[in-house]
């Protein structure tokens, strides 16, 4: 079965019985992060629900898969190229799980450490919506546990001359929000959805995959939640040492912007035409001029 298409997944309804999740994660030589992660999903209290976890480390060096094997050998263990980034592994991950035919898929960072009753939360929003003819993908906010601030989930694209100008849903700590799209550090994805958008684009090897799932799937009529209050802790990534750090040089920022971790142009080209409306030049162009000029005011404020 082709498991980058919906292509050949019979439709069905779900049997009396245990919900089956798919725990997506993949990971790269942060043994200790991926460690946390692990032991915080199997305190997850999960009554009718069935979950079974796919991590795919990407080639780590630092012992991370035989640490995964001997400490959860229930684990299903993939290798990665050590190329394939946070797209591209979470891509090989979601396929596996798809060939299996789950009820419910978890995109999950491996920094993301979640509360107690996370999923459970989230599995019951996703199937009272169902319930109520909506399928739903249903995203979960974390914290940031040093600023206790709101570091990832639901996202808004931007409206009128910034359709770039995506943001953060607020949570709210008593309902759910709808979004646009979302953050991929902890997405619930129901059955339903992936037999419209099947899986991840590949073309995309670290940044704007999630992004781009989200915009696909309420292009085709699945809904889009965050939910309430937060589902965990996850740090925000800082700008330092990334082609958004202000106080490199222009030549360090731009290869910066071009490495699979920055902003390539192939890659944010293609999802500001499939996204962004007629004027989606404007958009692509956008964040390389932006850098130029702050380069240049740099350089004449030194």
């Amino acid at each position: 079965m082709d498991v980058d298409s919906a292509d050949g997944i019979s439709s069905r309804t779900t049997p009396n019985g245990p919900v089956r999740l798919a725990v997506l994660i993949t990971c790269f030589n942060r043994k200790d992060v991926t460690l946390r992660c692990l032991e915080a999903f199997s305190a997850q209290r999960l009554p009718d629900c069935r979950a079974e976890i796919f991590v795919v480390d990407d080639g780590s060096s630092d012992g991370t898969s035989n640490a995964i094997a001997e400490r959860f050998p229930e684990v299903r263990l993939f290798t990665g190229t050590g190329e394939l980034f946070w797209n591209g592994g979470m891509h090989m991950a979601f396929g596996q799980a798809i060939a299996e035919d789950f009820d419910y898929y978890l995109w999950l960072n491996d920094d993301t450490i979640l509360f107690e009753s996370a999923i459970s939360a989230m599995l019951r929003i996703a199937r009272e919506r169902q319930q109520n003819g909506v399928d739903s993908i249903i995203v979960g906010n974390t914290i940031d546990p040093t600023t206790n601030q709101h570091s990832y989930g639901g996202v808004l694209k931007g409206r009128g001359i910034k359709p770039a100008a995506f943001r953060l849903v607020t949570p709210n700590p008593n309902h759910a929000e709808a979004c646009d799209t979302m953050n991929g550090n902890c997405t619930l994805i129901p059955r339903a959805a992936v037999l419209r958008i099947g899986n991840l684009d590949k073309r995309f090897r670290h940044n704007f995959g999630d992004l781009d799932y989200g915009l696909r799937a309420k292009a085709r009529g699945i809904a889009i939640f965050a939910a309430p209050g937060f589902v965990g802790e996850c740090s925000r990534n800082t700008d330092a040492g990334t082609w958004k750090d202000q106080t490199a040089d222009l030549k360090v920022r731009w290869t910066r912007m071009h490495s699979p971790k920055g902003c390539p142009w192939h890659e944010w080209s293609y999802f500001t035409r499939r996204h962004l409306g007629r004027f989606w030049f404007l958009s692509a162009i956008s964040p390389y001029v932006m850098v130029v000029l702050q380069s240049i005011r740099r350089g004449l404020a030194l």
